[in-house]
């Protein structure tokens, strides 16, 4: 991606930052810390999947390049951590407030350097969309440098989905709130614990008879299995799956 001048509005409260020099840093990326350093939205390694990639990604954002670095420099850039910045969007109408996170580029094995989606999940976002648009190829984002500690409202973006009578494997983009009316015992794999860093399920078991619902992490392991009118809350440190069950209200 050429280097393009994103900022669009209020303080960016830019810091110092190095970067190693094999890294290709342009005006107006998204960054990422990996440890010590910072790297390009498209650097971060692949996931195998494009909300994996993108919760991984929000997970380390620290913000936007203001200066480039070019193929072996070591001299540290400035990166904004807050901001207003008008980023290339897939054509997509928004409302003030909307979640948006890294676009995955289209060969489905790196994220864009400077474009951005809607997403369902606070964990999944780097933004909120800072002007209504419709049908828009562009959007202006406020951003939000996890790495500095920025929190979204995350009960104000939870939704429920009911899932179908069958096995299924969630993503980190899923909703928060999953139900499901079983008629014989049902798996449900939980995304991958590397790219799960604080993320959280409901998992509401709406049988008319006792038929478990097993929730399942990485191996497979059973994490939780609700039952007849019992819900499971799963939660993930990033190393492991976690959860209880407790009866539905």
């Amino acid at each position: 991606m050429v280097s393009t001048f994103r900022y669009s509005s209020t303080e960016t409260n830019p810091i110092e930052i190095p970067v190693d020099s094999a890294v290709v840093i342009e005006i107006g990326d998204l960054v990422y810390m990996a440890t010590d350093d910072v790297r390009n939205a498209g650097a971060q390694a692949d996931q195998t999947g494009e909300e994996a990639n993108q919760a991984l990604f929000a997970g380390n954002f620290l913000g936007v390049a203001l200066v480039g670095s070019a193929d072996g420099e070591t001299k540290d850039i400035l990166v904004a951590t807050t901001g207003v910045f008008r980023f290339a969007t897939p054509s997509a109408s928004y409302e003030i407030g909307d979640l948006v996170g890294a676009s995955e580029e289209s060969g489905g094995t790196a994220l864009e350097d400077q474009q951005v989606e809607s997403v369902l999940r606070p964990e999944n976002a780097i933004g909120l969309v800072e002007k209504a648009t419709s049908s828009a190829t562009s959007v202006d984002v406020r951003i939000l440098s996890t790495v500095f500690g920025t929190q979204i409202d995350h009960k104000k973006y939870y939704t429920t989905a009911a899932m179908s009578d069958a096995a299924v494997t969630l993503v980190a983009d899923d909703a928060y709130n999953q139900t499901m009316i079983p008629t014989t015992p049902r798996n449900i794999e939980l995304p991958l614990e590397a790219v799960s860093t604080g993320l959280t399920f409901q998992v509401r078991n709406k049988a008319a008879t006792t038929i478990a619902i097993n929730v399942r992490g990485a191996g497979p392991v059973t994490i939780a299995s609700p039952t007849k009118d019992e819900t499971a809350y799963v939660w993930c440190d990033g190393t492991t799956w976690y959860g209880m069950v407790g009866s539905n209200i």
